[in-house]
């Protein structure tokens, strides 16, 4: 693959000039690129951006370009994005052999969570029913129905424009009709006692959300799919401060934050299901990546089950 730079290196032979500094990073999608706002945005560029423009769309085979400026403070973080070369706005990424769609005005791509859907992909789901609570344009629906073979779907989802996405995503995969969407706040949407697999793919953490999850599980439980970061510093400096061992590794602070989890879940269970027992174990953690320094995002894989009565 040639690298924009190499590729400016030519741009720059072919109109006899010497190039200024170009942007370090940029998006690159099936079907469009994305540059940072204010990239190309040199004197020298003036008169030549339409065939700079031009020139990128044919190398790297894509159709159109947008500049992105800041996030803005809405409810839905929608980018302040704006196309200046070709048609868009829906672009199409494609990972692990899923295309996924989103209107590049209106939604951004994750790029980061890539090993979570690999790990996903592997699981078989094709006699289990999932809850999405945070769909989005699909990124754990898709692998969950394409890949896992999920029987059912529930995706949750409140951004309109992450719907539409969601949309042309389930289409394009030809997996539409074993998906449910469920526009509008989960809290209130959510199904209760239907899944074997409920997912919670928020950060940095999501536990206003780990009652509506509960409520999701099947009567004998289920497995909940919880995204949280780890705070090392924090942790070490808890035990620095109570003078009552040595740091923790980050293993220690990854099941320090699960048995938390599971405590939580536990209480939850007891509270809206009086009439049922439940355990709440953990069965795996997976580092998806470095968050922040010393922040890692992790899943953590929690097992509620019911416990069946003891006989007397």
């Amino acid at each position: 693959m040639v690298s924009l730079n190499a590729l400016l290196a030519r741009f720059s032979e072919e109109t006899n000039e010497i190039l200024p500094t170009v942007p370090k990073r940029f998006e690159r999608h099936k079907n469009c690129l994305i540059f940072p706002n204010g990239s190309f945005s040199d004197e020298f560029w003036s008169g030549k951006r339409t065939q700079l423009w031009e020139y990128l769309c044919y190398h790297f085979k894509v159709n159109f370009i947008c500049l992105r400026g800041k996030t803005c403070n809405d409810d839905f973080r929608s980018p302040s994005c704006r196309i200046v070369y070709g048609e868009g706005p829906w672009a199409q990424h494609v990972d692990n052999g899923i295309t996924y769609h989103f209107n590049v005005t209106k939604c951004m791509f994750s790029t980061g969570n890539i090993t979570e859907k690999i790990r996903i992909a592997k699981f078989d789901c094709s006699s289990e029913i999932v809850v999405d609570l945070f769909a989005g344009i699909g990124y754990f629906t898709l692998p969950f129905l394409v890949h896992a073979k999920a029987k059912l779907v529930y995706a949750c989802e409140w951004n309109p424009h992450s719907i539409q996405g969601l949309c042309l995503g389930l289409e394009h995969a030809k997996v539409r009709d074993r998906c449910v969407i469920l526009q509008g706040d989960n809290r209130i949407y959510c199904p209760k006692y239907v899944a074997h697999r409920v997912n919670l793919g928020l950060i940095p953490e999501c536990s206003a959300f780990y009652e509506t999850a509960c409520g999701a599980l099947c009567v004998t439980g289920g497995v909940l799919h919880i995204h949280h970061n780890v705070n090392m510093k924090k942790h070490n400096d808890f035990a620095q401060e109570s003078n009552i061992r040595q740091p923790y590794s980050k293993q220690e602070a990854r099941l320090s934050t699960g048995a938390m989890i599971c405590d939580q879940l536990k209480q939850i269970l007891d509270r809206i299901r009086p009439e049922e027992n439940y355990s709440c174990r953990l069965i795996h953690i997976e580092k998806v990546k470095n968050y922040a320094p010393f922040i890692e995002h992790c899943v953590f894989d929690i097992l509620c089950e019911q416990l069946l009565p003891v006989n007397s």
